[in-house]
């Protein structure tokens, strides 16, 4: 695991000091500090923060509100007409008390739970979704639970790969040339997935999805159209009833979709580059669906871990907050050339 080196404070540093007391609260404190709609801090560093995005927030900005990486986002604060997602933003600044509102970089759809990455400044944008951007960028694996036992699989992993086509707001697959030809745009969308158990109770069944295109909806589609198992709570791409076969061994709530963003994977430079990978647990109402399904989770789906480099930072996201108390401009220690390595 990594562990930072504890360092004195000294010249420069001070500056930054006085702005890191205030992120030196306890994990369980901070995490009482935000907004009902941040389910919990998963990472941060000077430049990005990840959170663990709770069921029901709609990740982007209403049609009446301009968002510009050349200027800030947030004029001050009225109550009463704030838009969600606006709200959402300048919540999490008031509670970790940033010199300005994060900056988001992409979406999660509003159901969909788990990783979700802002920025802190406009150059941590640009790059960050810059990655976003490239094939060999940001890597984001997602945790599905979906309709369907193991006999409905092809196999234990696969590939996905088609065309999607856009008419009128709604996505579908190509089916013949006069799709393309009546669309309004095409995309490419290809996803990688893997079965990781089958529910000995009821067709059902957990899968690793691996994003590697980032098309509106695509790991909804692909399940629900090309696996023929959509995902549990997709009313969007599944209008069928769920068997009776699920339905009598489990109450399968409404109003969630258990698809989870569980693992983000970005390069950050301190100055050189390393590689970061933030994991977001599973959220109950999963958990507690699993559970009765008799579907095991593996310790790495139920708990928030931070990697450098594929090492785990011990301490995970409270170490982080605690060594901007010993660090400059440069980057929490542990993330820079002072940081030692020990295995565990």
């Amino acid at each position: 695991m990594l562990q930072a080196n504890r360092l004195p404070v000294r010249g420069p540093q001070c500056n930054l000091l006085r702005i890191s007391e205030r992120f030196s609260t306890s994990h369980c404190a901070l995490k009482a500090q935000l907004h009902r709609n941040v389910s919990s801090l998963l990472y941060i560093d000077k430049g990005v923060i990840v959170i663990n995005k709770p069921p029901g927030l709609v990740c982007q900005f209403d049609k009446n509100e301009e968002v510009r990486l050349s200027s800030p986002l947030v004029k001050p604060i009225t109550k009463g007409d704030v838009p969600p997602f606006k709200s959402f933003l300048q919540d999490l600044q008031r509670s970790l008390q940033l010199k300005r509102t994060p900056i988001p970089i992409h979406r999660l759809d509003k159901l969909t739970t788990g990783a979700f990455l802002v920025a802190r400044d406009i150059r941590s944008a640009r790059n960050v979704s810059g990655q976003f951007q490239s094939p060999r960028g940001v890597t984001k694996k997602y945790i599905a639970l979906v309709r369907g036992g193991e006999k409905s699989f092809p196999g234990e992993r696969g590939n996905i790969a088609n065309t999607f086509v856009f008419k009128d707001g709604r996505v579908s697959l190509v089916t013949s040339e006069a799709d393309l030809l009546q669309a309004d745009k095409s995309k490419e969308a290809l996803t990688e997935w893997e079965l990781l158990a089958s529910s000995p109770k009821a067709p059902s069944s957990l899968v690793r999805l691996n994003l590697l295109t980032g098309v509106k909806h695509q790991l909804r589609v692909h399940m629900a159209k090309s696996l023929h198992a959509p995902i549990l709570g997709d009313t969007l791409y599944s209008k069928a009833r769920l068997s009776p076969k699920v339905l009598n061994v489990v109450n399968v709530p409404e109003g969630h979709m258990y698809l989870h963003a569980h693992e983000l994977s970005f390069d950050r430079f301190f100055p050189k580059s390393h590689r970061i990978t933030v994991t977001a647990p599973l959220p109950g109402y999963f958990t507690r669906l699993c559970a009765k399904l008799d579907i095991t989770l593996s310790s790495e789906m139920t708990c928030a871990r931070v990697l450098v480099d594929g090492e785990e930072v011990k301490g995970g996201v409270k170490a982080l907050l605690e060594q901007f108390n010993a660090t400059n401009e440069a980057a929490p220690p542990s993330l820079a050339t002072s940081t030692s390595v020990a295995r565990s």
